[in-house]
C-alpha cells in the first residue's frame, strides 16, 4: 500500500512539474514570436484549445447539474494582473460544497478523459500491471510499448491539451480547504467511533484506482517531457533570430 501511494504521489507531482514547465515554455515561445502580450496570449492558448474548451464546459455543466446559474462563458484568453486566463466561466455564488464541485469539475473530467484514452488507445493496463508487480525497471518499457499505436500523434496531442488545461486555478480551489477539513473531521470521528478496520474494505479499490491513475499520469508526463524538447529548442532558436530574450 505504501509503495502504491508513493508512486501515485510521485507520478502526480511529476505531471504538475512538467505541466508548469510546458506552460512557461509555450508562453515564452508565443512572446518571442509576437512581441505583444495580447497576441502572445492568443497564440499560447491556441494549441491548448481542446483542453481549455473541456475545462470551461466542465465548469458550466457541473454548475447546471447542481442548479447554479452560469452568468458568462468564454474561451477567449485574457491577461489580468500579470497572469493569463485561457478561458473563464462565471457562476452565481452557492454553498461551499457546490462551489468546490464546480471548481474541481475540469480536473475530474480531464482525468476521466485521459484514462479513457489510455485504456482504449494506449492499453495502459500493461503499465498498471507493471506497477502492481512493483517492477520499476519495466515501467519505461511498457510506456514505450503503449505508444506504438496508429494515430499516436493525434492522441498524444489530445492528451497533451487536456492534461495541460485541466488543473484547477486558484479561484477554482478557494472553497476546497474547508471542505477537506470537514471531510478529515468526519473520517476522524468515524475512526474514533468504529475503529480503523472498516477502512480496509476500501483498500483494494483505492489501490487499484491509484495504480490506474499513476499509469495515466506517467504516460501523460512522458508526453509532456517529449513535447518540452522541441518547444524549448524553438524558444532558443527564435530568441537568436529575433534578438528578443524572455526570462521565465
Amino acid at each position: 500500500m505504501l509503495t502504491t501511494s508513493v508512486v501515485f504521489f510521485c507520478a502526480f507531482g511529476l505531471l504538475l512539474l512538467l505541466g508548469r514547465q510546458v506552460h512557461r515554455v509555450m508562453h515564452a515561445l508565443a512572446l518571442v514570436l509576437t512581441n505583444n502580450y495580447q497576441s502572445a496570449a492568443l497564440l499560447y492558448a491556441l494549441p491548448l484549445l481542446p483542453g481549455v474548451a473541456l475545462h470551461e464546459i466542465s465548469h458550466a455543466l457541473m454548475a447546471v447539474l447542481l442548479r447554479v446559474k452560469v452568468r458568462s462563458f468564454t474561451l477567449v484568453p485574457q491577461r489580468k494582473a500579470g497572469s493569463i486566463t485561457l478561458g473563464s466561466v462565471e457562476v452565481n455564488r452557492a454553498d461551499i460544497v457546490r462551489m468546490t464541485l464546480i471548481g474541481l469539475a475540469p480536473m475530474l473530467v480531464g482525468v476521466i478523459v485521459l484514462t479513457l484514452i489510455g485504456w482504449y488507445v494506449f492499453d495502459i493496463g500493461r503499465i498498471t500491471q507493471t506497477l502492481a508487480a512493483g517492477d520499476a525497471r519495466q515501467i519505461g518499457n511498457q510506456i514505450m510499448l503503449a505508444t506504438q499505436v496508429g494515430d499516436a500523434f493525434l492522441w498524444f496531442y489530445l492528451m497533451f491539451a487536456v492534461a495541460n488545461a485541466m488543473m484547477p486555478s486558484a479561484s477554482d480551489t478557494v472553497t476546497l480547504p474547508p471542505v477537506l477539513f470537514f471531510l478529515a473531521c468526519l473520517i476522524g470521528v468515524a475512526v474514533a467511533v468504529a475503529g480503523i478496520d472498516w477502512l480496509r474494505y476500501f483498500q483494494p479499490g483505492a489501490m487499484t484506482t491509484m495504480r490506474w491513475l499513476s499509469a495515466v499520469f506517467l504516460l501523460t508526463s512522458f508526453i509532456n517531457a517529449i513535447a518540452l524538447v522541441p518547444l524549448w529548442l524553438l524558444v532558443q532558436m527564435f530568441q537568436k533570430l529575433t534578438g528578443r530574450q524572455v526570462v521565465y
